[in-house]
């Protein structure tokens, strides 16, 4: 995105920052509000702190979306730190930057996580081995 938000988003990003809650809330209210009956929707890396992880809920429950799991990758930092460097993002492309992502991590997420978990709405996925076979695990887990 070439844009004002574009370039404000790209630039927290690149080192390493979530985005603020009312931006991530709503982004996913609008895709949740354009869903027609019986469609469904993915949303990657979203809701990231406690109260993008509420709002989601209050609104999903409030449209009757109640059906709806997240999908917890539980990859170790070890693993993360190396995947990170090995893609060469900007926003990833430097152990200091990883390590702001990871501390984010810790921070906000981990957080989010027990609020879904104690929802019973996670859906714990080893992140570690071959894409196809993560890949199967999400798709048998979530019984597709």
């Amino acid at each position: 995105m070439n844009t004002e938000l574009g370039n404000r988003i790209r630039k927290d990003m690149d080192n390493g920052y979530l985005m603020p809650d009312w931006l991530s809330t709503y982004i996913f209210q609008e895709g949740l509000f354009q869903l027609k009956t019986g469609e469904g929707i993915i949303f990657e890396g979203t809701a990231r702190k406690l109260p993008e992880a509420k709002a989601f809920d209050i609104i999903a429950n409030w449209l009757g979306r109640t059906a709806y799991v997240c999908i917890h990758l539980v990859v170790p930092d070890e693993e993360v730190v190396a995947r990170q460097l090995k893609r060469g993002r900007k926003d990833s492309n430097t152990k200091e930057k990883i390590q702001t992502r990871l501390n984010e991590y810790y921070k906000y997420t981990a957080a989010v996580i027990d609020f879904f978990r104690a929802h019973n709405k996670i859906v714990d996925i080893n992140g570690v081995g071959s894409v196809e076979k993560i890949h199967d695990d999400i798709v048998l887990k979530l019984k597709l």
